[in-house]
């Protein structure tokens, strides 16, 4: 049995495709970014914090785990806006200035198979290993990938996240045409995805936001 198919096992990779399955997405993010992280201000709702102005242009998706039913983790793609030419992805507007000095900018002709790879997030309740708590993803800083993998007699402590979150962004981006990926992280993820065989590279200096991170696309 391979990882993917231990891994479901224990987790089901949902499509947020429904008003409710929506909630939950807005509701993990606003306890992982808001309460937990304090990345953003946090109030008692669901808040524009959480339903950013690019919302109404993406699509998310949901793991959650099987035995307890708690959603574990999301992830979300921002996709191209056909209707309008001079659109720009949420990291651009983020990394403006640093784009401007390295001279990097998205071809016209890339842009409608480009999607950014955001709201990365994942419940506290499935970051309980050494270094896992302190960020978002739920990626420790200090460890190789795999280390984050539980041996045998852990798996009950739930198997790699980040993995199926890989699995649910290549289906919504297969979904939708999407062939190149813009993200935003920190270094630790970068390494997680690049051993998972995502090719990432850096376009601009790096920036003090939530943690120092840097815009990387996919070729």
């Amino acid at each position: 049995m391979n990882l993917l198919d231990e891994f479901g096992q224990y987790f089901e990779l949902v499509k947020a495709n429904s008003p409710r399955l929506l909630g939950e997405v807005h509701w993990l993010r606003k306890q992982v970014f808001e309460i937990e992280h304090q990345f953003e201000p946090h109030k008692s709702a669901i808040d524009e914090n959480i339903i950013d102005p690019y919302e109404h242009r993406s699509v998310s998706c949901l793991l959650n785990h099987r035995r307890s039913g708690h959603a574990a983790a999301t992830v979300r793609l921002v996709l191209p806006a056909s209707a309008d030419k001079n659109y720009w992805f949420p990291a651009e507007d983020l990394f403006e200035n640093q784009l401007i000095q390295s001279g990097f900018e998205i071809p016209q002709h890339y842009r409608e198979t480009t999607a950014e790879l955001s709201r990365l997030a994942v419940s506290k309740r499935f970051r309980n290993r050494p270094g896992e708590a302190q960020v978002s993803h739920g990626m420790a800083t200090t460890n190789h990938p795999l280390e984050s993998i539980p041996s045998e007699n852990q798996r009950r402590r739930h198997p790699f996240i980040i993995l199926g979150l890989l699995r649910g962004a290549i289906q919504l981006s297969k979904e939708n045409g999407i062939k190149h990926w813009l993200a935003v992280m920190d270094p630790a993820l970068l390494r997680a995805l690049r051993y998972f065989g995502m090719d990432f590279y850096r376009v601009c200096q790096p920036k003090e936001y939530h943690s120092s991170q840097t815009i990387f696309p996919s070729p």
